[in-house]
């Protein structure tokens, strides 16, 4: 019987029990936080997949989309999670996803799937459709990327985190025993449904749920400004900071987020986050609290009780508002809200002296002042 076809006949479960008695005597416990490097792999609306997923820029001699990242990734000791997009196939057909797919897989990285369902069932994320409509959008994914792939397809991430307490429901039903769609720190529909913000792992209608971490840039009494842990978005000090106080909690993973169209966002290279994860590849290396993992080998551990961490579910890091300025400086470029923040001190420093000279141009003014000798 072909290795596809057995695998197919496992339900989660029997999975996770086969890969538990596989791992007993080679996979011992740690106690260490994992580092889960997650890549969603898309295109914009009217994209071009050649750009936004393989990479191919003008003003680069290599493609800096998945074939980069896969290469990337295996070089610094990181076993990556591509979340493909398979529903862009209505769009642009096979050619592009199966060779990202190819090269993802020639490194060793995980598939999953990534579910905009626009292009090939319509208007609409997927929490909008009822539950028998999303069991047939994820049927539908799983059944090809596994055909394309050649792998069983276990792992989910709704596209603009556009999932809910159907969506579990339906990927249990449908045999997959984790998703990364829970977004705290963005109105997404699942965060409001949960009785609790997690920042750490949980499991949630059967199912295991890896939110995409987040951290507090701000805090100010009661007012609070939260952010994604993004390669693109934010610092590479803030992901440390984050890194280190997950750490220090003994919390059991950090779910840190790229793109497909990281390096290229704008239609030309960018190398900052290529950068960025160098440094963050570094500081978990040097970290034996630290460990980068795949998303499947987490979960092999995760279920069979190989895992001595504390789950942090409620723990949100600050990274400080000193971070966050020095990150609108590295940003300064991309977008006015950077630049605004960038200039804040010395807006408020010029406004201060604008009104010291105000007052001391009213004070000269008066009859009193006039009346001195």
């Amino acid at each position: 019987m072909p290795w596809k076809t057995l695998m197919e006949r496992f339900s989660s479960s029997a999975l996770f029990t086969f890969l538990a008695v596989a791992g007993l005597f080679h996979a011992p416990a740690w106690a260490d936080t994992s580092v889960l490097v997650t890549v969603d792999v898309e295109s914009y609306t009217n994209g071009d997949p050649s750009l936004q997923v393989l990479g191919a820029v003008p003003d680069s001699s290599e493609p800096l989309g998945v074939p980069f990242m896969a290469r990337r990734f295996a070089e610094l000791g990181i076993r990556g999670t591509f979340y493909v997009n398979v529903y862009e196939r209505a769009k642009y057909g096979d050619t592009v996803l199966r060779r990202a797919i190819r090269d993802i897989l020639a490194y060793g990285h995980e598939i999953g799937l990534h579910t905009h369902p626009q292009p090939t069932f319509g208007p609409g994320g997927l929490s909008r459709h009822p539950l028998a409509i999303q069991k047939q959008i994820l049927a539908w994914g799983r059944d090809l990327l596994s055909d394309w792939s050649g792998m069983p397809i276990l792992i989910h991430r709704a596209g603009g985190y556009m999932a809910n307490l159907d969506t579990l429901q339906a990927l249990q039903a449908l045999g997959f025993v984790a998703d990364a769609s829970l977004a705290p720190s963005v109105p997404s529909p699942l965060s409001k449904q949960i009785p609790a913000p997690y920042n750490d792992v949980a499991e949630i209608e059967e199912i295991v749920e890896l939110p995409v971490t987040y951290y507090a840039q701000i805090r100010l009494g009661p007012y609070e400004s939260l952010r994604l842990v993004d390669i693109e978005s934010s610092s590479a000090e803030e992901i440390l900071a984050v890194l280190a106080a997950f750490a220090r909690r003994n919390g059991c993973a950090v779910n840190i987020m790229m793109h497909s169209f990281s390096l290229t966002r704008y239609g030309k290279a960018d190398r900052r986050p290529a950068t960025k994860l160098a440094r963050i590849a570094q500081f978990v290396h040097e970290n034996e609290s630290l460990q980068f993992r795949g998303t499947r080998e987490f979960l092999d551990g995760w279920r069979r009780g190989a895992i001595q961490c504390t789950p942090a579910r409620d723990f949100v890091p600050t990274t400080g508002l000193w971070l966050t300025y020095l990150r609108a400086w590295e940003r300064f470029g991309d977008g006015w809200k950077n630049a605004a923040m960038a200039l804040s001190p010395a807006g408020a420093v010029s406004f201060a002296l604008l009104i010291l000279l105000l007052r001391r141009r009213k004070n000269l003014d008066s009859p009193v002042a006039r009346a001195r000798p």
